[in-house]
């Protein structure tokens, strides 16, 4: 519960905090990052009923995410894209993902 309260502190603050990232982030393991955070986000919509922190939760992912160029897609899709808890809408976004890295889609009728 404390971490959904930072973060929706750090969302409504959006326009002061304003992370950026000056370098390429060399230092950063991006598959390791996008794995792990795939694995959260399909983990919360399977195991934590719907509920109002999950858009807030997503908006600060793209003001907080590591990799400032994954950060500008997160928040393109948002902004772009109802956010709805759902296993549904989790596989949409990871597709979305998927095809701008060249990788395979998901079938997200099965989820």
């Amino acid at each position: 519960m404390r971490i959904i309260l930072i973060f929706l502190l750090l969302v409504s603050v959006q326009g002061v905090f304003e992370p950026t990232c000056d370098c390429a982030c060399d230092d950063l393991d991006r598959d390791k990052l996008g794995q792990s955070t795939w694995y959260l986000l399909h983990e919360i919509v399977n195991h934590v009923p719907p509920n109002e922190h999950f858009e807030p939760f997503m908006k600060a992912l793209s003001h907080l995410y590591p990799c400032a160029e994954c950060r500008k897609h997160i928040g393109y899709y948002l902004s772009h894209n109802n956010v709805t808890m759902t296993k549904q809408w989790v596989c949409e976004f990871h597709n979305d993902v998927n095809v701008r890295l060249g990788k395979q889609k998901f079938d997200c009728t099965t989820v």
